[in-house]
């Protein structure tokens, strides 16, 4: 009969050190948003974060409503000195604060640039109508004004 092989076992097998950074790298099973995810439980009946069994097999429990969040910002990072817990809301200030959040230019569904606003703005404040400006670059008249409001 196989003998099992004890999780933290099999955890180690998918770690690999990047000397660089001290990252350790989860190179098993991820999500499409490359974190690391671990098979838990008889004959793998469900899964857990990599970096969550990582945090939970250095520090103890993760208290129900905080997540495990990730100074380095690789997701697929394992390393217990780079993890942290915070809040939904602490993730996602975290990261606006390093500069990952999607707004302005940087969000898919932006139609506008900012030199785009900028000609906007002057052409407006020359007379121009906001309701021609508005079919001209594909956006609601509100955008117009949004855009004039700054």
């Amino acid at each position: 009969m196989a003998r099992r092989v004890p999780i933290a076992e099999r955890f180690a097998r998918y770690v690999l050190p990047e000397p660089n950074s001290g990252c350790l790298l989860w190179t098993g099973g991820a999500t499409h948003k490359g974190y690391g995810l671990l098979r838990i439980g008889r004959y793998g009946a469900g899964s857990t974060g990599a970096h969550r069994f990582a945090y939970k097999a250095a520090y103890g429990r993760i208290p129900r409503g905080l997540w495990v969040l990730h100074r380095c910002d690789v997701p697929s990072c394992v390393n217990p000195s780079h993890l942290f817990l915070g809040t939904a809301r602490d993730n996602n200030a975290d990261m606006w604060a390093k500069g990952r959040g999607l707004s302005g230019e940087r969000h898919p569904s932006t139609k506008i640039t900012a030199t785009m606003a900028a000609t906007i703005r002057q052409r407006v404040a020359n007379g121009e109508r906001r309701s021609a400006m508005a079919r001209e670059y594909g956006i609601a008249n509100s955008g117009v004004t949004r855009i004039m409001q700054g």
